[in-house]
């Protein structure tokens, strides 16, 4: 039986910021990969006597949570992005795994303030481990 649903907790330690904890919107998507190393999907990627040629290239972790958006949670988000230093994420799904990895912010910080939520997309160095 797969046992799924909702992320239940996402959290942040960080050394310039302080920590944070995030309330996730629940019902909501929250697609996870956990970083390391994957196989190219290359067509290219093949001999003229078609033998195929294994190429493995290293991926960031990342994962797109959905927030309430609880007061100062946006401008915490914002000051992470714009750090170089990369926080501590911990996250805590429904299934009870906790993974947890060093990343950041990236890309747009999307505030929908009819739904009160706030939707990104947190990527990381090295692996978001299973703990």
């Amino acid at each position: 039986m797969i046992k799924a649903g909702d992320l239940k907790e996402l959290s942040c330690e960080h050394t310039e910021l302080g920590s944070r904890v995030f309330e996730p919107k629940s019902g909501e998507d929250h697609n996870m990969m956990p970083g390391g190393f994957k196989q190219n999907d290359d067509d290219g990627n093949i001999t003229s006597a078609g033998q195929r040629i294994g190429q493995q290239n290293r991926y960031p972790w990342s994962l797109e949570p959905t927030i309430g958006a609880i007061e100062g949670d946006i401008d915490y988000l914002q000051a992470c992005s714009e750090s170089s230093l990369e926080g501590q994420w911990t996250a805590v799904f429904a299934n009870g795994e906790t993974r947890t990895g060093r990343g950041m912010p990236v890309g747009d910080l999307t505030e929908n303030r009819n739904a009160g939520s706030i939707g990104f997309k947190l990527a990381g160095s090295g692996r978001f481990e299973l703990i």
